[in-house]
């Protein structure tokens, strides 16, 4: 072992201008001096070439490299490491930056524990260099591996929880294992370290020596939670997550608790992930074994029935829109008569037929409705039966559904299926579980774009049949409205007769006050001796 070996530094840059001086810096400052300095420019838009070539210009252990496209990371940092001349190969981002003696601290820990792999904890920073306490990164980056277990149970359970940028590795460890998949643009950097664990320990130096940058603009390659970088990551994990299957069966059957040897830790590891709900990691242990089967093995082979059994009952594809499926049953008591949310069970969907619940909480249950899934489906119900407190099976009748039957077939053309069975009151305080067994055919993507079409077609129909009864009403508000101008004549015209009734009443009254005044008068008193007089002689 070479006391003062000669480090090989790389730095990868794209459009890093703001950051990436202080990325230098830090390492042209570092205590151990016996370093190279290769930069990566993958061909940035920016002003980073420039400031690149200034300290070029001044330091002659920087070699610098432009791209004329962008590269991504792996063949940028491939492109590095073949150029490296040191016994060991160390990375940092143009956004990122080391303490200063990092190095150094890296190396003798290398040293000291005889090891050739090593990683450190890292300062999150932000944009300014300040250190961000309690970050999520802290979190993930920073955790306690006392041994190699404690890594591989993350590796095998979650994924990547060490930084890329805070790794040192001897470089005919990197060569002889390939360098980085250029066909990986997320996990490049955990699909090496799958490799390299199988034969070489892998350990995290708990120091912050290495400053991690969440910028503002939140544009760091590692933690870009947009939807493309998602979509890749899970993605890759079918092809990095193969490399677990090489482990040894017995670390794999320590870190997840199941036994399994050589032979069906494929089968084991595929059904651990299916029951965690991990479809992707699922999915490149099916391939892994796959490849492993190689096309021209022979009969009999155990390990081709678990990989047929397998694959038969893994909807890859989610052509059957199971993603998200669920079972529920839900139950009702003498004292709660209807069906309701407080009491009910629920169960992932997945190919498998058979559903058990527990029942021993509940006392004097008088109905159970099983919703075999949340979506549309042909369901075949092959049994219902409880489990008595005295071992013995009873099957259950059922007494209603909300399905078209077909012979056996209970066809459920919407997304609320349910299956009713009453509880004869002789057991209804000796139930300890319901089981289920059903043979589920959710519809595929081709049969619910039937429905919806036959649900447009509906709705069209029932559209016209609207429209219809449109025009009449519209017909009838015509009508309503003519005659409704027709009563409004009517009422002004009997409005102005009112009005000539009261002129006329009126004047009546008028005539009727004069002749009182008049026959109230002196002078008609007077006059009525004459009056007399003339009426005897007119008559």
């Amino acid at each position: 072992m070479i006391k003062n070996p000669l480090i090989s530094v790389y730095i990868l840059c794209y459009n890093h201008e703001k950051y990436v001086a202080q990325a230098i810096e830090s390492v042209l400052n570092q205590t151990y001096e016996h370093i190279e300095l290769l930069i990566v420019d993958n061909a940035s838009t920016d002003n980073s070439t420039e400031i690149i070539k200034s300290y070029e210009a001044k330091d002659k252990r920087i070699k610098f490299f432009q791209m004329k496209e962008n590269t991504f990371p792996s063949y940028g940092s491939n492109y590095a490491i073949k150029l490296a001349n040191g016994e060991y190969v160390t990375p940092l981002a143009a956004d990122d930056y080391f303490e200063l003696d990092k190095i150094e601290r890296q190396l003798k820990f290398i040293q000291h524990n005889n090891i050739d792999i090593c990683f450190t904890w890292v300062k999150t920073v932000d944009d300014l260099g300040n250190e961000s306490l309690g970050h999520w990164a802290d979190q993930i980056f920073n955790r306690n591996f006392d041994n190699q277990i404690d890594l591989m149970d993350v590796f095998i359970k979650q994924g990547n929880t060490i930084c890329a940028i805070t790794w040192m590795i001897k470089k005919d460890i990197l060569e002889s294992f390939g360098y980085f998949d250029n066909r990986l643009l997320q996990t490049q950097d955990f699909d090496l370290w799958l490799k390299i664990i199988k034969k070489y320990p892998i350990t995290v130096l708990k120091e912050k020596l290495t400053c991690y940058r969440v910028r503002d603009d939140g544009e760091n390659l590692s933690i870009n939670i947009n939807k493309s970088g998602q979509v890749r990551c899970i993605t890759e994990a079918v092809w990095f997550m193969q490399h677990i299957c090489d482990l040894n069966a017995n670390v794999i059957s320590q870190v997840i608790d199941k036994p399994c040897d050589e032979k069906n830790k494929y089968k084991v590891l595929f059904n651990y992930y299916l029951d965690n709900h991990n479809k992707a990691y699922a999915t490149a242990v099916l391939f892994a074994l796959y490849n492993k089967l190689g096309a021209d093995f022979t009969f009999p082979s155990p390990l081709y029935q678990d990989f047929l059994e397998m694959y038969s009952n893994f909807d890859m594809f989610d052509h059957f829109g199971l993603n998200g499926a669920v079972s529920q049953l839900f139950i009702t008591t003498l004292e709660r008569h209807e069906f309701n949310g407080e009491h009910y069970f629920s169960q992932v969907i997945g190919l498998n037929q058979r559903y058990i619940y527990s029942l021993s909480k509940y006392t004097n249950i008088t109905r159970l409705r099983l919703d075999p899934i949340n979506q549309p489906a042909k369901v075949k119900l092959l049994s219902a039966q409880v489990k008595l407190t005295n071992g013995e099976n009873y099957s259950l009748e059922l007494v209603w559904h909300n399905a078209d039957l077909n012979a056996d077939v209970y066809d459920f053309k919407h997304d609320d299926p349910q299956f009713v069975f009453d509880i004869p009151i002789a057991i209804q305080a000796d139930l300890v579980s319901v089981e289920f067994v059903v043979d589920i055919t959710p519809y595929n993507k081709w049969e619910i774009l039937g429905l919806l079409s036959q649900v447009r077609s509906e709705l069209h129909h029932a559209g016209l049949n609207n429209l219809n009864y449109q025009q009449q009403l519209t017909a009838l508000q015509n009508q309503l409205h003519t005659v409704q101008g027709e009563l409004n004549y009517v009422q002004n015209e009997l409005t102005a007769s009112n009005e000539n009734l009261n002129n006329t009443q009126n004047e009546l009254n008028h005539i009727q006050d004069e002749l009182t005044a008049v026959y109230q008068s002196q002078s008609w008193k007077i006059t009525k001796p004459l009056r007399k007089f003339c009426k005897l002689f007119k008559g």
